[in-house]
């Protein structure tokens, strides 16, 4: 019989040789959609692209110390350790300390690097992943019009991130709930990131300086929240068991020294350990098993070892099918165990659900114009037996609890993925025409570019604003091909737009005016008179159908930023150097506010023009250079 030593290291090598998955959605181009032409992706390694065929070319060109590409091995291995020696105690109970348990294999790697080590090392070589082909999010951002080239596209997903992970990049005052857990997290990655990392991270502004620029952001987190902490979990109860039986058989072996193995299997790309995989099953005892138990154990032992060919590569095995094998061993010794699994899944569901909004809620503080899509989780659940069924239903949970989350203003918008449709590289990662489809359905779900025939000579600015009307629901043009840019617009329209722009309010009581006979304003102008917004042109008038002057809609508007802003009563204005806005006049202090916060230039340098009716162009530009303060 082999070594119990050996017998470990195969299992376990079985389970850390694969980055940690994430569960997410893919996309693919569709022609009409809108040009955001800034875009973040964020999400786990599923999102990055792992397991596609520019996922390795990605790694190689990036992975570099200083100026020189150094061994890919020796570099994860480093990372590796480095990350788990921080990790002194994890909060998931079970988990093995994993520092003393890698420091002569650490020691061994830095002897080997010697005096070159010092010219190499950079930490910062893991704090971000670049754009892998292929990738969903990649061809989002052709069809919305963004580049990594031209830093308009930043994609920022990382392999084994978690909810804890994405919320410290994203908000300088979070430390984390656990620098152990989020070290652990990180050596299953090969180095990724560590605490250190992120900490470094979180102080560039990095993730919050590219959803501020950004207009369209897509995100999948969270299948590493329930993910991790199972991972650790089995493979530490398997060590223990696995060591118990060592002693059974007369071989006395410690848990650091069957990790060690283990982890001197991955660092070695050792493939030997693959191919004994599937002898496992006659060299260990599993008790009181039935013979049908049994098969199933080694049928599922079988999956796991597969044809591997390597470590760092995608092949047959998968990191899910390891942890079902390995759950189904510990499952013959305790029945119960698969209900403590699922105990933990539901216990780490609760802490997603305090993290998630937490996330969502930042990212609106960053950029509240950005428009947030999320993708369900999704997976291929099949030959995972009772791990399988766990995840299905965590994951069925989460995947609803995404659904019920506040909408800000229509800007978050939750998708969901069709299932059935997708397939995988190793049970986790979506394979190349699933990117697609994801790509596709996602882009289904945003706004269609409108093809106005008739903005082509504006200039850009009015542009971006006409776009950002129509895609904020402000107005939709005076048909499906024209937007009439120079058309004046009614009383009753401004105060609609700004009325849509605020989402709708409804107000408490019907307006006292007694000239409101169409439906279509009537609520807009109740709620603006109800907030000060507008008194009306008399006590019973609000002259819905007079042309709206420049002086009015600015007034509108700095009404309203009185009204719903809590800091606006505290700015003192000046004057103005316009010659035709005097202060006394009820549009001065507006005017003086609506130029210092760069709402309006006036017509010239000397004139503002109060009394000229506002067009549609400008009105929806007042708006959006308002929206964007």
């Amino acid at each position: 019989m082999k070594s119990m030593r050996k017998v470990i290291a195969v299992l376990l090598t079985i389970a850390m040789a694969f980055s940690l998955c994430s569960v997410v959605s893919f996309a693919a181009t569709a022609e009409d959609v809108w040009q955001y032409g800034t875009y973040t992706s964020l999400g786990d390694s599923a999102v990055a692209g792992y397991g596609l065929p520019g996922w390795e070319k990605m790694k190689q060109e990036y992975a570099v110390w200083g100026e020189a590409a150094v061994d890919m091995d020796v570099r994860d291995t480093i990372a590796y350790l480095n990350s788990l020696a921080a990790a002194d105690q994890a909060l998931v109970e079970g988990t093995p300390e994993y520092a003393a348990t890698f420091a002569v294999l650490k020691q061994q790697k830095l002897d080997e690097l010697g005096d070159e080590l010092a010219n190499h090392w950079h930490a910062t070589d893991y704090t971000r992943l670049h754009e892998v082909q292929g990738t969903y999010a990649s061809l989002i951002a052709k069809a919305v019009g963004a580049s990594e080239a031209e830093g308009t596209f930043h994609p920022y997903a990382q392999c084994a991130f978690r909810t804890e992970e994405l919320l410290m990049v994203l908000d300088k005052n979070y430390k984390g709930d656990s620098k152990e857990l989020v070290d652990i997290s990180a050596g299953m990655s090969n180095g990724s990131f560590s605490y250190e990392n992120l900490l470094e991270l979180q102080s560039s502004e990095l993730y919050p300086e590219a959803i501020r620029n950004s207009n369209l952001v897509t995100m999948s987190i969270g299948a590493n929240d329930i993910y991790v902490p199972i991972l650790g979990t089995i493979m530490a109860d398997l060590v223990k068991l696995m060591v118990e039986q060592a002693a059974a058989q007369g071989e006395q072996i410690t848990e650091e020294e069957a990790m060690a193995d283990a982890a001197q299997a991955v660092a070695e790309n050792d493939t030997e350990v693959f191919e004994q995989a599937s002898e496992y099953a006659d060299q260990v005892e599993l008790g009181e098993a039935t013979e049908a138990e049994q098969a199933e154990a080694v049928e599922a032992l079988n999956d796991a070892g597969g044809d591997t060919g390597d470590v760092d590569t995608n092949d047959e095995a998968s990191a899910l099918q390891a942890i079902a094998a390995l759950m189904a061993v510990i499952s013959m010794k305790d029945p119960l165990y698969p209900a403590k699994i699922a105990n933990l899944a539901l216990k780490c569901e609760v802490n997603y659900r305090i993290n998630y909004p937490k996330i969502v809620k930042r990212i609106f503080e960053i950029n509240p114009n950005v428009t947030l899509v999320v993708p369900s989780y999704t997976l291929n659940y099949d030959g995972f037996g009772n791990l399988g069924g766990i995840l299905k239903l965590v994951f069925g949970e989460m995947n609803l609890f995404v659904k019920l989350q506040p909408n800000h203003n229509g800007r978050y918008i939750p998708i969901t993925l069709p299932d059935k449709d997708l397939r995988f590289v190793d049970n986790s990662h979506p394979d190349v025409p699933s990117h697609a489809l994801i790509a596709e359905t996602i882009l289904k779900a945003l706004p269609v570019q409108p093809a106005f025939s008739d903005v082509s000579n504006l200039s850009e600015e009015f542009k971006t604003a006409i776009n950002w009307a129509v895609q904020e629901g402000v107005t939709n043009g005076t048909s499906p091909t024209t937007f009439s840019p120079n058309e004046k617009c009614t009383r009753a329209q401004i105060v609609t737009f700004l009325w849509r722009m605020a989402d709708k309010p409804a107000p408490t009581q019907a307006a006292a005016f007694t000239d409101l006979t169409e439906d279509w304003y009537a609520e807009a102008v109740a709620w603006a008179s109800e907030n000060g917004v507008t008194t009306g042109t008399s006590a019973d008038k609000f002259s819905p159908d007079q042309t709206c002057t420049r002086a009015q809609i600015v007034t509108f508007l700095y009404r309203y930023d009185q009204k719903f802003n809590p800091d606006a009563k505290s700015s003192v204005f000046g004057g103005t150097s316009f010659r035709d806005v005097s202060a006394g006049a009820y549009y001065g202090a507006p005017v003086a506010w609506a130029v210092k916060n760069g709402i309006t230039n006036g017509i010239s340098s000397v004139l503002f023009a109060p009394l000229q009716p506002c067009t549609r162009a400008q009105a929806v530009t007042f708006l959006y250079r308002y929206a964007a303060l």
